[in-house]
């Protein structure tokens, strides 16, 4: 699963950290309100606040290419969680055998954990296997980048990084049918101000 030689700089699939990941809920602490005295909305709706967040074991979702120097301002890193512990052995090999969706699709077999990658444990970091966390997605600034690689820790091999992009192709882009026009409705009406 992981390569015995590393990439000199971020690679998708790469194992981080430990690295801040903010968590985002409802609410937050507002610290300090912008205001402007041209009465600018956007100014006047500009904060500075306090976040929760903790500190977690992040994967690299953004492809390789997109750290070419000048291509993009961010790039996204997801979440290290462990193995949900409520399934039972044979719903954890089948979440295990679908980081190989092609494979699960050619032999109809369902993907399970469609949200999900499964990575060995990395000695010394974690002892148990754990998942990538697709729903867990956050845009770090493109700055970061070299901080980040200095906490790297393991990088896939080329055919579990296959794997990988595969899997979380399958994530972003299934297929799936709408909702039917009976269920939908209008939406409300703008608040006029």
């Amino acid at each position: 699963m992981y390569s015995r030689l590393w990439s000199p700089r971020l690679r998708q699939g790469d194992i981080l950290g430990p690295a801040f990941l903010p968590t985002i809920g409802k609410s937050f602490e507002t610290v300090i309100q912008e205001s402007s005295l041209t009465g600018d909305t956007d100014a006047q709706r500009r904060r500075k606040v306090v976040i929760d967040g903790d500190y977690h074991y992040l994967t690299v979702i953004s492809h390789c290419c997109e750290f070419n120097e000048g291509k993009r301002n961010k790039f996204l890193l997801a979440r290290l969680k462990g193995v949900p512990g409520n399934l039972s052995d044979e719903e954890k090999r089948a979440l295990r055998l679908s980081n190989d969706v092609a494979k699960r699709v050619a032999e109809d077999e369902d993907i399970a954990g469609v949200d999900a990658f499964v990575v060995e444990p990395i000695p010394g970091l974690f002892e148990a296997e754990q998942v990538v966390a697709f729903t867990t997605i956050t845009a770090f600034p493109m700055s970061m980048r070299n901080d980040l690689a200095e906490v790297k820790k393991a990088e896939l091999d080329h055919s579990t990084r296959v794997q990988f992009r595969e899997k979380l192709a399958w994530f972003l882009g299934r297929a799936a049918n709408d909702i039917s026009d009976e269920e939908k409705e209008l939406p409300p009406e703008p608040d006029e101000a």
